[in-house]
C-alpha cells in the first residue's frame, strides 16, 4: 500500500433513512453500554450518530499515532483512563453488528479537560456519564455498516453491504 497514491478506492453502498431517535443517558449511565441498549431497545440495527454531548466523569479511549510496526503505519495509543469530569463537546460514529449479532459502535469524540481539549476513538464501555450524555442516532435501511478485518492494513473498518 502507498499512502502517497493518487488513485481513489473505496467500499460503499447506498441504502435509505429510517427512525431518529433522540435520547438523554443519565448519571451514571456507561456511554458506550447505553448506545448499545438504546440499539437493542429500539431495533436499530445499522446507523450513525450525528451529534453526541454532554459530559463525563470517567474517560476510556485510544487515538490514533504513527507506528511504523503497524501494517499501513496508522497505529493507536496506549489506552487513556481518566477519572474527572470533562465536558463532552462532540462525537460522531457509526453503529453495526458484530459476528454475533450485538450492536458494535465506533464513536470518534473531543472533550476539554480543565481546558485542554483532547479526543480518540471511543468503543468500550468505561466511559461513565456524569450530568447527561444526549445522544442522536439516525437509522440507516438497507446497508449493513458492520465493521469487517480490512487485511491490506489489520485493522477492523467499516464494510458498508446494500441488503436489498
Amino acid at each position: 500500500m502507498n499512502p502517497e497514491t493518487n488513485d481513489v478506492r473505496y467500499v460503499a453502498a447506498a441504502g435509505g433513512i429510517g427512525r431518529v431517535l433522540i435520547a438523554r443517558l443519565r448519571p451514571g449511565s456507561d456511554l458506550i453500554a447505553g448506545i448499545r441498549k438504546l440499539c437493542t431497545d429500539f431495533n436499530i440495527k445499522n446507523g450513525y450518530i450525528p451529534s453526541c454531548i454532554g459530559a463525563l466523569y470517567k474517560t476510556r479511549y485510544v487515538y490514533g499515532k504513527a507506528d511504523p510496526a503497524v501494517k499501513g503505519g496508522a497505529g493507536v495509543s496506549e489506552e487513556q483512563i481518566g477519572s474527572r469530569i470533562v465536558q463532552f463537546l462532540a462525537a460522531q460514529g457509526n453503529i453495526g453488528r458484530d459476528e454475533s449479532g450485538q450492536p458494535q459502535v465506533h464513536i470518534h469524540g473531543i472533550f476539554c479537560e480543565e481546558g485542554s481539549v483532547k479526543g480518540g476513538h471511543f468503543d468500550k464501555p468505561g466511559n461513565i456519564v456524569a450530568a447527561t450524555m444526549e445522544v442522536v442516532i439516525q437509522e440507516v435501511l438497507g446497508v449493513d455498516m458492520s465493521q469487517r478485518l480490512d487485511t491490506e492494513i489489520d485493522q477492523l473498518c467499516l464494510y458498508p453491504v446494500s441488503t436489498k
